[in-house]
């Protein structure tokens, strides 16, 4: 491979020489995009969740304002749960509720009329709940996440059974005014969706081994039972029912009689489409994401050698964003943050042989003045298993004062 040689004019210290803009919903052509099988759902430009066809990128837009958010890239994940949309099916079991399947009331976040009502029976003083029994594996995080609606009751909660999860600890979820209580070692997330629709997730670790039966309850406060009498009608609207193991929600992975797998989505540039703009001596990437918090981690974008062992690569954990260089070994590790999960971020990252630093949002760059920058590089990866979105990257072929940085990742 032949290494451009760059000799810079004062245009191209404030053009990007690589210029991607995703929330545009489109794919540069420069760009490989792969993702096996039709099991993937994104939320379109109306703001419905609509299935995808395999190896289609997904640009994902927000179901209230009906913006792009870039494009959307996970990592493989497998909704447990058989029937997500049909909590009348056998897989399914409630006690001292109904359910009402395909209900007219109201429609679905799919943008039809297939969501179900679970709602009370006349007793009094207990759990008026839908159940399901799954396979969990101790130490394994798992998240339960329902699409849920007001109707006659405003409130319903995510339990989680003893003693494969400890105490029951469920989250509460208040259709109402869109707050969440959690209970001790429960995580929870309430998402507005559009047309009084909320995505609700729980979380929680697994402490046992075994088949466990979770459950999700009909109450009017914090509590795991109605304060007030039921009757047979009163309840709340569900759809898109899903259980992954991990540590936090990723996007709807329908399913029916079976267990199903969303693949991992793989995004990469290869060839004269990398080596047409990417410098081998130094060089700054400008990037804007959104994505949730994780404590391993996830790559924003890794430029490599079709390798591991020799890598740019900048990636998030926990709430900080991580500008990784390896050259056989690690030569720099800087850490720059926080940032705020699910909401867009900027950073900007600069490399050059003993001088790599990183900024976020405005930061103060963060140094790392010892190492050498990795050679031969022949592609770059994109937000490989971010689970997120990445809606800008910007390259300039030169080396960023730390300044230039902030002003930047601002």
């Amino acid at each position: 491979m032949i290494t451009p040689s760059f000799s810079l004019t004062a245009t191209e210290r404030v053009l990007p020489r690589l210029a991607l803009d995703f929330t545009t919903a489109s794919l540069d052509p420069r760009i490989t995009f792969t993702r096996a099988l039709n099991t993937a759902t994104v939320v379109n430009s109306s703001g419905n969740v609509a299935p995808i066809n395999a190896d289609l990128p997904r640009f994902d837009y927000d179901p209230i304002t009906l913006a792009c958010k870039g494009l959307l890239i996970e990592e493989a994940r497998t909704n447990i749960l058989l029937n997500s949309e049909n909590f009348s099916a056998a897989s399914w079991a409630t006690a001292d509720s109904s359910v009402d399947t395909n209900v007219s009331a109201t429609t679905d976040p799919s943008g039809a009329q297939t969501a179900d009502k679970l709602k009370t029976t006349t007793a009094a003083g207990v759990q008026h709940s839908l159940l399901v029994t799954v396979n969990v594996t101790s130490g394994v995080s798992y998240t339960h996440t329902y699409y849920a609606k007001k109707g006659e009751i405003n409130f319903f909660f995510i339990g989680w059974s003893t003693p494969f999860f400890g105490a029951f600890n469920p989250a509460y979820f208040n259709l109402d005014t869109g707050a969440v209580t959690t209970g001790t070692g429960t995580t929870a997330t309430m998402t507005a969706v559009g047309n009084g629709w909320y995505r609700c997730s729980a979380t929680r670790a697994a402490i046992a081994t075994g088949a466990v039966q979770l459950r999700i309850g009909l109450t009017d406060s914090n509590t795991s039972t109605l304060s007030t009498g039921a009757n047979n009608t009163d309840g709340i609207y569900l759809w898109g029912a899903q259980l992954e193991a991990g540590a936090f929600a990723t996007s709807y992975i329908p399913t029916e009689a079976t267990a199903l797998t969303r693949n991992a989505d793989v995004a990469t540039m290869t060839g004269t489409n990398f080596s047409d703009w990417y410098n081998q001596t130094e060089g700054s990437f400008v990037g804007f994401f959104s994505a949730p918090i994780s404590s391993v981690n996830k790559t924003i974008l890794d430029v490599n050698t079709g390798s591991g062992s020799n890598s740019i690569n900048i990636n998030t954990v926990n709430t900080n964003i991580n500008l990784y260089v390896f050259d056989g070994s690690l030569m720099a590790n800087v850490f720059n943050g926080p940032y705020t999960a699910n909401t867009l971020q900027k950073f900007a990252s600069t490399y050059a042989t003993n001088n790599f630093a990183t900024s976020v949002n405005g930061n103060a760059a963060v140094v790392d003045s010892l190492g050498t920058v990795p050679g031969s590089m022949i592609r770059v990866r994109f937000g490989s298993q971010i689970c997120g979105h990445i809606a800008k990257i910007l390259y300039y072929p030169q080396k960023f004062t730390n300044a230039e940085l902030s002003a930047f990742s601002k």
